[in-house]
């Protein structure tokens, strides 16, 4: 079974990790299995089936039929995301980096692709855009070198501490970014992009939840 995993995967073009953190799997229960040549425990068939409806639960189990469901409408397969009740900009790291950590819910996004995590943002830098408080959904971008879309709006993390969400605009210094806030009361600043770890698209937010 654990093959078929991994070819489960491997299509839906995801990480072994982003499909663990899926689950709320350990770090490494899916890459140990591999290792091994081992199975995974039963409890995690049922997780596989709910958080991704897609995937034929008779084939992942036995190998038999097609590996999906051919009554799933494959463009709004896997549309719920994790969402972590914290602050971008504070113990969403520790979330993002913890795959033993349990999202509070887990949100439908059928009418978005790509949506990996929600968090909130903290802050007024973004206003009137977002507001504090809100939810915002993030897409990471591959760690492959490709710039964003100039003028669109990113959460930013890099190793020397900074974690914000601006809008990215071209640096005229090469090598660097410039990040802008859409509160005209908040400057602007430079970022080195040697020094970015992550950076994740902002592909939407919702309004402030009591």
């Amino acid at each position: 079974m654990i093959e078929r995993i991994k070819e489960f995967i491997n299509y839906k073009k995801i990480s072994v990790r982003k499909f663990e953190m899926a689950l709320g799997m350990s770090n490494g229960t899916i890459h140990n299995a591999v290792a091994k040549g081992s199975s995974i425990s039963s409890q995690w068939i049922s997780k596989i089936a709910l958080q991704f409806p897609d995937i034929n639960p008779v084939w992942l189990v036995t190998g038999t039929g097609n590996m999906l469901n051919p009554e799933e409408n494959l463009d709004l397969a896997n549309t719920k995301a994790p969402y972590y009740d914290v602050d971008f900009s504070g113990g969403f790291n520790e979330f993002y980096n913890d795959q033993t950590q349990r999202p509070t819910e887990y949100v439908e996004c059928k009418s978005l692709k790509g949506v990996e995590y929600w968090c909130n943002l903290k802050g007024h830098s973004m206003e009137p855009t977002i507001k504090d408080g809100e939810r915002i959904a993030l897409q990471e971008l591959p760690a492959n070198g490709a710039l964003p879309n100039f003028g669109s709006v990113y959460a930013i993390v890099t190793s020397d501490g900074l974690r914000t969400v601006k809008r990215i605009e071209k640096s005229p210094k090469r090598g660097y970014l410039l990040l802008k806030a859409d509160n005209k009361d908040f400057g602007e600043q430079e970022v080195e992009i040697s020094t970015i770890t992550h950076i994740f698209k902002v592909v939407a937010h919702l309004g402030i939840f009591a």
